[in-house]
């Protein structure tokens, strides 16, 4: 799967921003949140692809190929941003953040839009959320923010209430399932339902249990205990 596609689950959702784009209504702050697992991540780049592909596919989906998605996917567009907290640190710095609101005030490169990915936006701290606000609030020309976050309710309010909101529901589980079929042949049908249920529902979070042998580590660790 190439990483500038969507989710099969994330289909509604990408219509609405897809019309959005095309009425010229997309809005500067977006709000992506919902549960570890869901995709939100991906969405966030494939919607920051689509602004500059040069072969979009139907509904505005990137290709995938062109230099500008290459240069999303590499994170080198001129026009992409991507803030998140320091190695080591828990919160994302207030220099970065002002750093970021600068690079947005100034004009592209093509004169097309610029994009930052703040992931997680929960790694804001109150100096980092009040610089954003002057952002948002006095948004540059053609300049989009894209906030993820799996704690929407930990941001505050005052950020919250500016951002168009994109919420992230775990799929249906015959959905959930199905595709985990596709991307984990190798596990038992007992095995992908019940990293389907550990992850809550979020297919991304089962895969990676699958793949880390996370449950095979959970088995053996029952298995000892009910040897003692």
């Amino acid at each position: 799967m190439s990483e500038l596609s969507l989710l099969p689950w994330q289909a509604p959702l990408w219509r609405i921003v897809a019309q959005a784009i095309d009425s010229d209504r997309l809005g500067h702050a977006l709000l992506l949140s919902g549960l570890r697992g869901t995709g939100k991540r991906r969405f966030a780049r494939v919607l920051a692809a689509s602004l500059w592909c040069t072969a979009p596919g139907a509904e505005r989906l990137p290709c995938g190929r062109c230099d500008n998605c290459r240069q999303v996917i590499s994170e080198a567009h001129p026009g992409y941003s991507a803030l998140r907290a320091e190695e080591g640190k828990r919160d994302i710095s207030i220099e970065a953040v002002r750093n970021l609101c600068e690079r947005l005030t100034m004009t592209s490169h093509d004169g097309r839009s610029k994009v930052a990915i703040v992931d997680p936006a929960d790694s804001l701290n109150r100096n980092g959320v009040n610089a954003l606000l002057k952002t948002i609030e006095e948004p540059p020309p053609r300049s989009h923010l894209l906030l993820v976050s799996e704690r929407p309710l930990a941001l505050l309010p005052t950020l919250r209430s500016r951002c168009q909101q994109l919420r992230f529901a775990p799929p249906e589980a015959d959905a959930a399932l199905a595709w985990l079929q596709q991307q984990a042949a190798q596990a038992s049908p007992a095995q992908r339902q019940r990293a389907l249920d550990l992850a809550h529902g979020a297919p991304l979070l089962a895969l990676q249990l699958l793949q880390d042998k996370t449950l095979e580590q959970q088995d053996g660790w029952r298995a000892a205990l009910l040897d003692l």
